[in-house]
């Protein structure tokens, strides 16, 4: 593929032609027949660089582009679909709270990262509780109306 190198992995089994796919996570698996030389499988495999360049760059863009997490002022984080801006405060409860559009996460004296980390995901599991329910309702209203799960099905011994 011009000047870079391209990884990708040979499955050989019994077929007769030579197949190429991009997976979404960026790699690229090659299934070739059982009789095909090394050589030519790799020369077929640059020959289409270009298709297997554009699918990987297609693929890129859905790609998080999410830096990693350090959890400090300034970061954004979502919740419910929406971004919030990470607020760090030192205070004397360790608590997490929603303040209009940010998340502010107050720590004792500059906790460490593992400590802003935990907190701030232990916020996020006592929230999927409470909303887990509920959207668990909504979505489950229509088909209780129906009659579904039948009492037949209901009734397991």
């Amino acid at each position: 593929m011009g000047d870079r190198d391209l990884r990708f992995t040979i499955v050989r089994s019994a077929r007769n032609t030579l197949r190429i796919a991009v997976a979404p996570d960026g790699s690229v698996c090659v299934y070739a027949p059982m009789q095909a030389a090394d050589d030519e499988v790799c020369r077929r495999v640059a020959r289409r660089g270009g298709w297997i360049s554009r699918q990987l760059r297609q693929f890129d863009q859905w790609r998080p582009r999410t830096p990693p997490r350090q959890y400090l002022s300034g970061e954004t984080h979502l919740f419910l679909g929406r971004q919030y801006r990470l607020h760090v405060i030192s205070d004397g409860a360790p608590n997490v709270r929603l303040d209009g559009d940010r998340l502010v996460l107050a720590v004792r004296v500059e906790g460490s990262f593992t400590h802003r980390r935990t907190l701030l995901q232990h916020w996020y599991a006592l929230q999927s509780h409470r909303v887990f329910p509920e959207r668990l309702n909504v979505a489950a209203a229509p088909f209780l109306r129906l009659g579904w799960p039948s009492r037949a099905s209901s009734s397991v011994p």
